[in-house]
């Protein structure tokens, strides 16, 4: 129980430092398709670089299209849901809106497994070596959930409880990890796939389709490839767990 509170704590922080400084680039850069242009490339980034890789050291070529799969329908299922839920909104903070709470969601689902790991090695005495890292590795995440949510002008307390609610599943893996081992490696496999196909599907459709129709797409390129440099850098420096 102890590992799921520093697991859930970790995260938070690092979540915590991404919005403080997504906060900042909205204050930075004015025009929102250059802000989801770099949206777009720190979460692709992170995605060919870090959870692609590891998804599929975990769980081969035919799993990991499954649940990339799974993923891209439930994306499909949640955005038809959600256009309806938001029609309050006008448009341009309906599509922000839209993609910062899918985005909190692919995320918290990528982060059960992470806790997991956590959980695994706190019976190896290894807990301990993986919590600065999962700090370090939660702070493009916070960013990239939370610079749509700050363009859809969310109230403080929404974003509060996005945070705790995205950081939650860090503490039940960890809880979850300690108790019943490394088994039903499959499953926890599915899950990380899963949210990959949730995670691309939010960024092609949410992000980069909605900022190219309002300016040009070689406009949102120039950004995107700024936002792959800026991730590509941070885990140079500070590699993945």
């Amino acid at each position: 129980m102890g590992m799921g509170i520093i697991g859930f704590l970790a995260t938070a922080s690092g979540l915590g430092v991404g919005g403080i400084l997504a906060t900042i680039f909205k204050g930075t850069i004015r025009k929102a398709a250059a802000i989801n242009g770099i949206c777009a490339g720190i979460l692709l980034g992170l995605l060919f670089i870090e959870i692609i890789p590891e998804s599929l050291q975990l769980s081969g070529v035919m799993i990991f299209g499954i649940g990339v799969f799974w993923g891209i329908i439930a994306f499909s299922v949640l955005h038809g849901f959600m256009h309806g839920e938001m029609e309050s909104m006008n448009f341009q903070r309906e599509q922000h809106g839209r993609a910062g709470a899918i985005l909190a969601l692919s995320i918290a689902i990528h982060n059960l497994p992470l806790g997991l790991s956590l959980g695994f090695g706190e019976t190896t005495g290894m807990s301990s070596s993986l919590l600065f890292p999962i700090i370090l590795h939660n702070i493009p995440e916070g960013m990239a959930i939370f610079i749509p949510l700050s363009l859809a002008k969310i109230s403080f307390k929404r974003h509060i409880f996005i945070l705790l609610a995205v950081s939650f599943p860090v503490g039940l893996g960890a809880v979850l990890g300690s108790v019943i081992g490394a088994s039903y490696p499959i499953f926890w496999a599915i899950l990380l796939s899963f949210s990959i196909g949730m995670i691309i599907s939010v960024v092609w459709k949410e992000i980069i389709m909605e900022a190219a129709g309002r300016t040009s797409f070689l406009y949102v390129l120039k950004y995107l490839i700024l936002g792959m440099f800026v991730m590509g850098s941070f885990l140079f420096f500070f590699p993945p767990i």
